[in-house]
């Protein structure tokens, strides 16, 4: 299951090099579409309804149909105001691809820091069990098990071992 999704990651990102404009420009001018046909459904439906007897559907498709328009009217305002932002994103969404299509190793990146991190885990894990059971046991015949009483400097060391956990995650994030 690893190697598919390795492999389909591949794919796509040399798929992503040729289609990531034609994609994007195809599905704003279809996000516009569907608003200027609902817009012209809720026209169309406007014209079933009489205005004197059933003047709240008549209300409701006509605001519909204006809701609609406005919205279609808004965004292709936002498409045209924000179109050199956009044809920027696409072009560095294609440079992106042609990086990773180049550097192929770079897509191994993320399984070595999962491994990396399991066997982190893994360690503190263990460790932060060791920490719990320094103490002295208590027993207490209501409870299943011997509670553990902690001094200070255990619970010092538990908090501080708890922020490395974080750091440690912090780094990997950031190693990445």
């Amino acid at each position: 299951m690893c190697a598919a999704t390795i492999l389909i990651a591949l794919i796509y990102v040399f798929i992503l090099k040729w289609v990531v404009k034609p994609v994007l420009y195809f599905s704003m001018v279809c996000i516009l579409a569907m608003f200027i046909l609902f817009g012209a459904w809720s026209w169309m439906k406007r014209a079933e309804f009489d205005p004197t007897t059933q003047k709240k559907n008549y209300d409701y498709a006509t605001a519909g149909a204006g809701v609609a328009w406005g919205l279609a009217f808004l965004y292709a305002c936002f498409m045209c105001c924000c179109w050199n932002n956009i044809s920027l994103g696409a072009s560095i969404m294609e440079a992106a691809s042609d990086f990773v299509t180049s550097n192929i190793r770079i897509v191994f990146l993320p399984i070595v820091a999962y491994i990396i991190s399991l066997l982190f885990f893994a360690y503190w894990g263990v460790t932060a069990v060791y920490l719990y059971g320094v103490g002295d046991p208590t027993f207490d015949a209501k409870l299943p098990i011997a509670v553990i009483k902690n001094n200070e400097q255990t619970t010092y060391i538990a908090w501080y071992f708890l922020f490395g956990l974080l750091w440690v995650v912090a780094f990997f994030i950031c190693l990445q």
